[in-house]
């Protein structure tokens, strides 16, 4: 039977159709949160303010057909047996977020070093908001409440390769400190102030169109509290 680090990644996160805007370890200066906010150092990428098309009407109604960067656009429409995995925007406050806590893989080879939302596959009969409270006392050892989910452009969500697809939802912390109890070997908040920082973050590919849709959604305001949340 596979580890579960194996049968997590090798599930999803190989949509490679995105492009990643990679900072080098050795540039990078952190200073952890709470103690003062994180800042990331580093090569910036553009801003996602700065990206003809981009508004954040397309959280409430995105828009067919392919992205304004250009990017093609992977689609699961038909496709039977769906994986369905489950993602944690764990902010440091739904009313008013300012930081986002992220995690940085330790396997496989080819994501070991790049960062993701915390979260894992739904297993059966599983509910996914169970799911992800689940995925989130074991990677992170932390509770949670839920609060909005993060919309994509199917019910199903986030296509993560061509037979899995993430439904990401904001959370904030509601027991815990977080530690990189599996998959990841360092957690940090990053300022949801400073896109270009968190845009210049070596993403996990599939990750990094959720985390252009997350700034869009926090820029501009949206309520993030009332999603159906439960606490273990």
């Amino acid at each position: 039977m596979l580890s579960r680090t194996c049968r997590r990644r090798r599930i999803f996160r190989s949509h490679t159709a995105v492009t990643l805007c990679p900072v080098r370890a050795a540039a990078l200066t952190i200073v952890p949160y709470p103690a003062g906010p994180a800042r990331v150092f580093g090569p910036s990428a553009p801003s996602l303010a700065a990206r003809p098309g981009r508004s954040t009407a397309l959280l409430r109604s995105p828009a067919a057909g392919a992205p304004p960067d250009g990017r093609p656009r992977l689609r699961l429409e038909g496709v039977t047996g769906l994986i369905n995995v489950v993602g944690g925007a764990v902010v440091d406050s739904l009313a008013e977020p300012s930081m986002l806590l992220v995690a940085r893989r330790t396997a496989p080879p080819q994501f070991a070093g790049m960062w993701e939302f915390p979260g894992g596959k739904v297993e059966p009969g599983e509910a996914a908001e169970d799911a992800l409270h689940r995925e989130l006392r074991e990677e992170l050892g932390v509770l949670v409440r839920l609060g909005a989910e993060l919309p994509a452009e199917a019910p199903t969500g986030w296509p993560l390769n061509e037979k899995a697809a993430m439904r990401v939802w904001f959370a904030e912390l509601a027991e815990g400190v977080p530690r990189p109890l599996e998959d990841h070997d360092e957690l940090r908040w990053l300022d949801l102030r400073r896109p270009d920082e968190v845009l210049g973050l070596a993403w996990i590919p599939a990750d990094f169109p959720i985390v252009e849709a997350l700034l869009a959604a926090v820029r501009a305001k949206v309520p993030l509290g009332g999603g159906a949340g439960l606490t273990f």
